[in-house]
């Protein structure tokens, strides 16, 4: 669960150029430091390496994702209103699935909660 393996993940998803790559290093290491904070203490990181590293790579991915996505509108008009979602809502959600396929891969690692909240969209 290295930075480096996590960050090779994180290119892989995003298709951010490597030489971009440090630019995004803090996002990577927040991602790891966040799945690490919801594993269980008596978790062993390195023997489970390849699932944990895959969920920071993905996690960092659905943050990039997110921060991308913040100029969801790509059109508008303003007579009869029409208003066009751009291609990035629809990485969000991929990469909002990815991050929620690594969880459940990880979900024996985890502290369990005796409370879930999700919302619902109307």
């Amino acid at each position: 669960m290295g930075i480096n393996e996590v960050a090779k993940k994180f290119l892989l998803l995003s298709g951010v150029d490597e030489s971009e790559l440090s630019k995004y290093l803090p996002l990577i290491r927040e991602s790891i430091a966040y799945v690490k904070s919801i594993l269980k203490e008596e978790v062993d990181v390195k023997e489970n390496s390849a699932l944990l590293t895959s969920a920071c790579g993905t996690y960092a991915y659905y943050k990039w994702s997110l921060f991308y996505s913040q100029s969801d509108v790509s059109y508008f008009k303003a007579g009869d209103l029409t208003v066009s979602k751009s291609s990035e809502s629809k990485v969000t959600e991929r990469a909002y699935s990815l991050w929620k396929e690594s969880l459940k891969e990880i979900a024996r690692f985890t502290k369990s909660s005796d409370f879930y909240f999700k919302g619902v969209s109307v």
